[in-house]
């Protein structure tokens, strides 16, 4: 039986439903992270690690290697370009402190069109070229021709899929690195089956798998990082829950407010914190020599 105060709480939620593009533009958290209605827990002594550590501290090796020519960085599925935006002074100041002159060119991709029109706007001006692809998969090809385009010093991919082999195909050998953050095939599984007849999509997707991947796919990768944490996602009001189960629409593909309307009553009416298993992945390769 839906009360005056379930009907009251039930049209608040319609209304931050209705806005909910509101808050979130490309893959860009922030009106909610900053307010402190959504926490990720990344950090890293959460994780274990800094993914944009990780990744400066391996381009200043690069740097150090290579100091003839300029650096080619590609950074897949960028979405929006807000997460490569802050990175890039990290970036740039890692190469300003090696001896290499000839600077970095960052490349980015990203398939989605309303996130890759968000990120030519907000990247043209730091000088990177993104360039349109198609939709993530463990098979898609990535937009550059083994002929006329370049091969790059490092790749990197903070949540997005990736096929090994085109990884292989457009590293540099001997020299070009990997780096990729991914999110667990299981991750928010406690989250996703409160919903009805929902399960993680990809509970396949394990940092075993990955491994194996790139042990059967790219024969001359050498892995010099594989590792997991598991941290927690928190929602601190209903509000935000649902902003995030429409921003990520392959958790519970199907939501609305109305239609799982007593699921997030019963979830409201529990009392018990909005906080969920999120289990995180990172990898580090090289390309071997071809000799």
């Amino acid at each position: 039986m839906t009360t005056d105060d379930d009907q009251t709480l039930i049209s608040a939620w319609l209304e931050e439903e209705s806005r909910w593009r509101e808050k979130f533009q490309g893959w860009d958290f922030s009106q909610l992270t900053k307010t402190g209605r959504i926490l990720f827990n990344m950090s890293e002594e959460q994780l274990g690690w800094d993914y944009t550590q990780v990744v400066c501290q391996t381009l200043a090796e690069i740097a150090g290697e290579i100091i003839n020519r300029e650096i080619l960085l590609l950074d897949l599925g960028t979405g929006g370009g807000e997460f490569l935006e802050a990175m890039l002074p990290k970036l740039y100041e890692s190469i300003d402190r090696s001896e290499n002159k000839w600077g970095l060119k960052v490349y980015a991709t990203e398939s989605y069109k309303t996130n890759f029109q968000l990120a030519k706007q907000r990247l043209i001006s730091y000088g990177v070229t993104v360039i349109e692809s198609e939709p993530d998969s463990l098979n898609s090809l990535l937009p550059f021709s083994n002929d006329h385009d370049p091969n790059f010093d490092l790749i990197i991919s903070r949540h997005t899929c990736y096929n090994t082999r085109e990884i292989d195909r457009l590293l540099k050998p001997g020299t070009g690195y990997f780096i990729t953050q991914q999110v667990d095939g299981a991750s928010n599984q406690d989250l996703i089956e409160l919903f009805p007849g929902h399960k993680p999509r990809w509970p396949y997707y394990t940092l075993g798998y990955a491994t194996y991947i790139f042990k059967h796919q790219a024969p001359r990768m050498k892995l010099l990082r594989a590792e997991e944490s598991e941290t927690k996602l928190q929602f601190n009001d209903m509000g935000a829950l649902i902003v995030y189960l429409h921003a990520v629409p392959w958790l519970v593909e199907d939501f609305t407010v109305q239609k799982y309307r007593d699921v997030l009553l019963n979830l409201y009416r529990s009392g018990e914190k909005l906080k969920f298993k999120s289990k995180y992945m990172l990898l580090k390769a090289v390309k071997l020599s071809n000799k």
